[in-house]
């Protein structure tokens, strides 16, 4: 496998070099020799000399002897931080999203159930447990089901854990039909930023996202908006995530753009309105919607407006939101990528894998300790629990078994340093699949093939476009690897 990447993007051939993360413009002749791996020595030391890159065409493989000494980085690193305390307050909810992961559609996931609650007992010995063993806990956020329906164990969890460090910040995923006055001064009192589901006006909203009768929710969201906004404005602006899932529907293409310019989300900066898409693979709820049909044509919609309006140096996105963030994360991952060179003595791991339990642990009502919001209502990656605490030793077999396994198809892989797939994807049956992996590896070369098209899209005819992404915050650039 080359270690490089040729694409077009008008008339320009431009070669993407993993070993040095540098793209290059090259002409047609040493495009055609790259291609077919063509060992011309002139253009192999044209290339090294004039531009510095492409080190003979090679890239130091991975070796396994070489993640031997992972298990004391991963247990120093666990030891440490943990990024974000999880707790699964309930897995009750007062509505029925059609395409809700807890609907019952989709394989191996549990069903919204009333039994399992969080305990509050239980709930403190998780935050004494990781505090006494000298963790600094930087978040703890509040998942359900619904997580308004146990507001009553949230307060408690936020009262007793800043107890124990005053500098905690809290979170909570909501859809927030269940908000009450009183729930909404302790939110804003405590700055518990919230995550709030709302997937556009009333028609689209309405279509899939309705209570336990088959009743609309939309109006009663948006009056607890408002509620928020007029209460504290600068905790409306500050501390609310959307959360858009893209649902099809048959209205103009361009509705999202235009509910989410209203009035209602002045201010609100860009990145927090979160685009999410529906995987479809393991349930056929919607082909009958054919949403692969509609997400095409939203995808090309978005784009075009976000070429163009790059092209045009116009960066004032307020009114195209939803199609802004649609494709901003693929710009930042090339404006902002690493530049330092891999050589024999690099550390990378296989598909960027994040280390379980480091960036976040999510906690249910039994105790039981799993990595991430993905795999919390499954049996397949337990990393721990309140009476044992984290199981490291777990952690690395995991890790290892995984990089084992994923060696061979990663250490020569061009797409190396873009990948960000999460490694549970290859994971069936409680087992790694081979196979899977290779779908999988297929489907995430095509992003960064289509992130790497959009970049130079407007590069080449812009080079000053994302000038202004150098002043701004970036998004956590690669969290899923390890560093030092």
């Amino acid at each position: 496998m080359k270690p490089f990447y040729i694409f077009k993007v008008y008339e320009n051939e431009i070669v993407y070099d993993r070993y040095s993360n540098e793209f290059l413009i090259i002409n047609n002749e040493i495009a055609s020799n790259l291609e077919n791996k063509v060992s011309n020595d002139n253009i192999l030391k044209h290339l090294r000399n004039e531009y510095n890159i492409l080190k003979d065409f090679t890239f130091p493989g991975f070796s396994l002897s070489k993640y031997e000494t992972i298990p004391e980085k991963i247990e120093n690193k666990v030891k440490k931080d943990i990024v974000q305390l999880c707790f699964i307050v309930t897995e009750d909810c007062n509505l029925r999203c059609k395409y809700c992961v807890y609907s019952g559609l989709y394989e191996n996931r549990r069903e919204h159930n009333s039994l399992h609650r969080m305990d509050i007992n239980l709930a403190r010995k998780v935050i004494d447990q990781f505090v006494n063993d000298g963790h600094t806990i930087k978040t703890i956020s509040f998942y359900g089901g619904e997580s308004l329906i146990e507001f009553n164990i949230i307060q408690d969890i936020v009262n007793y854990a800043k107890q124990k460090d005053s500098n905690i910040q809290f979170a909570m995923n909501t859809n927030l039909t269940l908000l009450t006055s009183k729930m909404l001064t302790f939110i804003i009192h405590n700055k518990i930023t919230l995550t709030v589901s709302l997937d556009g006006p009333s028609k689209i909203h309405d279509l899939y996202r309705i209570s336990k009768n088959q009743k609309p929710t939309h109006k009663i969201v948006e009056t607890n908006l408002k509620k928020i906004r007029e209460t504290d404005e600068h905790f409306f602006i500050h501390h609310i995530i959307f959360n858009i899932v893209l649902v099809p529907h048959p209205f103009p293409i361009e509705t999202l753009d235009e509910y989410f310019s209203h009035k209602l989300f002045k201010d609100v900066p860009l990145e927090s309105f979160i685009v999410l898409t529906l995987n479809t693979d393991k349930n056929d709820f919607f082909i009958k919607y054919d949403y692969t049909t509609f997400y095409e044509k939203f995808s090309s919609y978005s784009r075009k407006l976000f070429i163009d309006k790059h092209v045009q140096g116009n960066y004032d996105f307020s009114n195209e939101k939803i199609s802004y963030n649609f494709h901003i994360k693929k710009i930042q991952r090339v404006f902002y990528r690493e530049m330092d060179r891999l050589d024999e003595y690099s550390f990378f791991w296989p598909n960027a894998i994040c280390i379980l339990g480091l960036r976040s642990i999510f906690v249910n009502s039994s105790g039981l300790f799993y990595p991430c919001e993905n795999l919390y209502d499954t049996n397949q990656l337990i990393i721990g629990s309140v009476k044992s605490g984290v199981d490291t030793e777990k952690i690395i077999k995991i890790t290892n078994e995984y990089i084992h396994h994923a060696n061979n198809l990663c250490k020569d892989c061009w797409a190396l340093r873009f990948c960000s797939h999460c490694f549970t994807s290859a994971f069936v049956d409680n087992k790694y699949s081979l196979k899977q992996k290779h779908k999988e590896c297929k489907n995430m070369k095509e992003y960064i093939k289509e992130m790497f098209r959009l970049f130079f899209e407007i590069y080449i005819k812009n080079p000053k476009a994302f000038e202004y992404l150098s002043v701004e915050i970036p998004y956590e650039k690669y969290e899923y690897m390890l560093r030092d």
